[in-house]
């Protein structure tokens, strides 16, 4: 084969490979927080609680929030569990490897056309 029908199976298995990710990432998230295009129901909207309970709710969120701080003060950030941290590195891990790979094939394009 030519290297220009291996360069061409080479893209083709790297679009495939993106297409598969992305696929399976939006299906993940959607799992996780539903669907990207949710309607607003009208109905929900006019059953909404009153402003005044809304603001007393934040109020007492403000208030334990401060009391957390000061119970707490070397620790900033909220905790997060096993789920959080693993989907967190494997996502740093997939953004760090994309990158890496982006930058192998704009390098081996640019060494093919010289």
């Amino acid at each position: 084969m030519q290297w220009k029908g291996k360069l061409a199976s080479a893209f083709i298995v790297l679009v495939m490979g993106v297409w598969i990710g992305m696929n399976t990432v939006t299906n993940g998230v959607e799992e996780i927080h539903g669907p990207f295009s949710e309607t607003i129901d009208q109905a929900a909207v006019t059953q909404l609680p009153e402003l005044e309970l809304i603001e007393t709710e934040l109020e007492q969120d403000e208030r334990r929030n401060a009391a957390m701080k000061l119970n707490e003060p070397w620790n900033t950030e909220p905790r997060q569990s096993f789920m959080e941290k693993a989907a967190d590195q494997t996502g740093e891990l997939v953004q760090r490897t994309a990158h890496k790979s982006l930058e192998t094939l704009v390098a081996w394009f640019e060494s093919a056309t010289d």
